[in-house]
């Protein structure tokens, strides 16, 4: 007998349980698990930004940017295979910058920011939290001359990182349907989902 806390929506697009997820590692579904974890974003953080119609009006880069390190620091679990953003398998603590580092070292997306990362996190990711603001001079543009990263002013242009994000989550979905399933993204996947149902199902 089907259990309450198997019933628990961990997609609602797919109306994908966590009965789901377990018959499909279980039968080893690749391509439906890596649909999943894609629309499990898309539909919380992409969507809502690409159903807006009136963007020059309507769509904030200080949004785009604080939704976008949203997205970096979970996808950098599944990619890690850590519960949380926080702490490493060992216990030890993660420092913020380095989290942000060791995604853009292998999201060749936006590769520009390689380097970068301590001060992305320091300037962007914690002053748009925090403060509603960045901060140490870094600014944030929407304007299409702007390029993706102009380290000579500081700027980051929002819509661009958001698209180039965008590209990365849909190569993580192709990367997860084509490895096999004992490969490393996979059996880090999988270590981030326990943290996932464990957080969520009832009792």
């Amino acid at each position: 007998m089907e259990d309450e806390n198997s019933r628990i929506i961990l997609c609602y697009k797919m109306k994908y349980t966590i009965a789901d997820y377990e018959k499909d590692k279980k039968e080893g579904n690749r391509k439906r698990m890596a649909e999943f974890i894609y629309e499990r974003f898309n539909e919380r953080y992409i969507e809502p930004f690409d159903a807006i119609i009136d963007k020059k009006k309507k769509k904030s880069g200080f949004s785009l940017m604080a939704i976008s390190c949203l997205m970096i620091e979970a996808l950098e679990t599944f990619w890690q295979g850590l519960k949380d953003s926080r702490e490493k398998e060992n216990g030890e603590n993660i420092r913020g910058g380095d989290f942000f580092e060791a995604f853009f070292s292998h999201c060749n997306e936006l590769r520009e920011f390689g380097g970068f990362g301590k001060k992305f996190y320091k300037h962007i990711r914690c002053g748009i939290l925090h403060q509603a603001e960045t901060t140490g001079g870094w600014k944030i543009s929407r304007k299409e001359e702007v390029p993706l990263l102009d380290k000579a002013t500081r700027t980051i242009n929002a819509n661009k990182f958001f698209n180039q994000l965008k590209k990365y989550l849909k190569r993580y979905r192709t990367e997860l349907e084509t490895q096999e399933l004992n490969s490393d993204i996979w059996v880090k996947f999988n270590k981030k989902m326990e943290a996932i149902i464990s957080n969520c199902v009832v009792g």
